[in-house]
């Protein structure tokens, strides 16, 4: 053989594993278009275990580099989100971010699951959560909510901000969805 033929042979199968290659590369990527899911539960940031948290009780969570409240409510509690929407400033939610099947009253897309996030959307301040045994509150009815810690600001069980307080919008829900007992906080894009 020469050294001509043997050249030819190398650049031959070189030529043929670069276009394998090139191939391969394109059915990965085109096979991962076809096994994406539309699914927004795939695609999620977080995934937190509800179970354990018992009705009244809440837990703090950081995700997206930010701190959230997710609060299980009580039928109780529930009950208690109507009858005073003329004390609140944005009682529809329709200044307020939600994802759109949040936009009720209990703010959430379960009822008995409020997640918020620890900010209020107009000047930034960090809210923590007060319980029902607050009776020196400027506010009424007060069945429990939040306080921001820059100017006193109040908000419900539904992260709802009370009136003549100098904010106009509720505490922002994030993007989530709870399936089998579970919170899928998702990415937003």
């Amino acid at each position: 053989m020469s050294n001509d033929q043997s050249r030819r042979k190398v650049l031959r199968g070189t030529i043929k594993l670069m276009i394998l290659a090139v191939f391969a590369w394109l059915a990965w990527i085109v096979s991962g278009y076809m096994t994406q899911s539309s699914d927004p539960a795939r695609h999620t940031g977080l995934s937190i275990d509800l179970k354990g948290l018992v009705a009244g009780d809440y837990m703090i969570v950081r995700w997206d580099q930010r701190k959230l409240y997710v609060w299980h409510r009580s039928d109780a509690m529930l009950r208690q989100l109507r009858g005073y929407e003329d004390r609140l400033e944005d009682p529809d939610s329709s200044r307020s971010r939600q994802p759109k099947a949040a936009t009720n009253h209990y703010r959430s897309l379960d009822p008995h699951y409020l997640v918020i996030y620890a900010r209020n959307q107009d000047q930034d301040c960090e809210v923590e959560a007060l319980g029902t045994s607050q009776s020196e509150l400027p506010v009424r009815p007060w069945f429990g909510g939040f306080v921001d810690s820059c100017q006193g600001m109040y908000y419900d069980l539904a992260g709802r901000v009370y009136t003549s307080q100098g904010v106009q919008r509720n505490l922002e829900v994030p993007a989530h969805q709870i399936l089998g007992g579970n919170l899928h906080l998702i990415e937003e894009e």
